[in-house]
């Protein structure tokens, strides 16, 4: 049986919602190519988080996006940085650390948060289609991600989840982009914190 695995669910859920409120007013982007040859490093001494990132997004803490969004958006419980394409606001990845009750949660276990995602999701997102869903490792430790598709008012949003527990934190990473514009350097910025996230 899982420790409070409902409270990890209702936590990404709680993610996802708070994400869909950030983008900004419409603009009109024209999508360029990151450079991903130049990265910024991101270091949280406190949470024990570092990762690189591409220099052309943008760090953004929870207050900054208060504020970016005119008070529209809260960030989500433990919300800690978000790393935001300027051009397009939409585009931005969001990280959550909180406590946990585990050190770890297995393969089983993150195989159960996936089903239990499957018969959330469709009951609060408009338009909810699961893309899918896969193990795999991120920071040393074996991870859940979830990738969907929601409505939020007419748009169409591509949601990447990324989930694990290390060492009694949970920690979420959600990429989310407009469906219709999502880009293989959108996905490259996200893969490159992926890839680069240390947790300690």
């Amino acid at each position: 049986m899982i420790a409070r695995m409902p409270k990890a669910g209702l936590l990404i859920i709680e993610t996802i919602l708070a994400i869909m409120i950030l983008g900004c007013p419409e603009a009109d982007v024209r999508e360029r190519a990151s450079d991903l040859s130049k990265l910024g490093v991101y270091e949280n001494e406190e949470k024990g988080l570092s990762f690189k990132y591409p220099l052309s997004w943008t760090l953004m803490t929870p207050g900054e996006v208060v504020e970016k969004s005119r008070g529209v958006m809260a960030p989500a419980t433990g919300a800690v940085i978000f790393v935001v394409n300027e051009r397009d606001p939409d585009k931005n990845v969001n990280i959550i650390i909180v406590p946990a009750q585990k050190d770890y949660l297995t393969a089983d276990e993150l195989e159960q948060l996936e089903v239990m995602l499957d018969g959330e999701y469709p009951k609060i997102f408009t338009g909810f289609k699961k893309i899918s869903a896969k193990l795999l490792t991120v920071a040393g430790v074996q991870s859940l991600e979830y990738v969907a598709e929601v409505d939020r008012v007419g748009k169409l949003l591509r949601v990447k989840g990324v989930m694990l527990v290390k060492e009694g934190r949970q920690v979420i990473l959600t990429f989310t982009a407009p469906s219709e514009s999502f880009s293989e350097s959108d996905e490259a910025c996200f893969e490159t914190i992926l890839d680069t996230a240390e947790i300690r």
